[in-house]
């Protein structure tokens, strides 16, 4: 059978792709286990689809962007959508109630971050220490500005990860710009162009609060 990415990773995607095998999918369970010592919790472990579809847009997409609407835990998964009434910042910086598709709270939020985390950490594609910093990054903004900033906190978000990753990509691609990006920051990792989206992360975690202030 075939996996429909848009009820897997995003919604306006019409792509059919393929499960990955058994032992592709063992590798990816011996991985985990090798950084934890152990199996990842249930309700964070991927499905055999969203690891399929995350393996999919790292080998052949120019991002990696998962929309948390229809990506989560099991609980969540068969719920469909998620969907909440939120806050957004409208024409003549009006504010206006809108419906949302995406997690309601960034508690929920997290779950279905912790499961991307999952999937990236079995697939080897990113430092558990640097999901942690996006994760630190995520909450200090929602303990800043409250639960009624969750709508706007929320697509900013989603928004970095769909269209800014790409860009900061771009960014670590580049020698000339790496260097730029990276100069002031002994800690950044470097970019690998066989496991770029650690650099990416990192980026988009500690060296873009320009973005996350405007």
């Amino acid at each position: 059978g075939n996996i429909r990415l848009d009820h897997i990773v995003y919604q306006l995607s019409g792509e059919l792709i393929d499960y990955v095998s058994k032992a592709e999918v063992d590798k990816y369970y011996a991985n985990y286990f090798a950084r934890f010592g152990g199996d990842p919790p249930k309700e964070e472990t991927p499905s055999l689809e969203q690891l399929s579809a995350l393996r999919y847009l790292l080998k052949e997409k120019a991002n990696i962007y998962v929309d948390f609407a229809i990506w989560g835990p099991y609980d969540l998964r068969k719920q469909r959508e998620l969907h909440f009434m939120g806050m957004i910042v409208g024409p003549g910086n009006v504010l206006q109630s809108v419906e949302i598709r995406g997690p309601p709270t960034f508690e929920a939020w997290l779950a279905c971050f912790a499961v991307l985390c999952t999937a990236l950490i079995m697939l080897g594609e990113v430092e558990p220490n640097t999901l942690d910093l996006y994760v630190r990054r995520i909450r200090k903004l929602n303990a800043r500005y409250g639960e009624r900033a969750w709508a706007l906190l929320y697509q900013t978000e989603a928004r970095m990860r769909h269209e800014e990753f790409p860009v900061i990509y771009r960014w670590g691609s580049d020698p000339k710009r790496k260097e730029r990006t990276s100069s002031n920051d002994p800690a950044a990792p470097a970019f690998d162009g066989n496991r770029p989206w650690e650099w990416v992360w990192y980026q988009a975690a500690q060296n873009s609060r320009e973005y996350w202030h405007d």
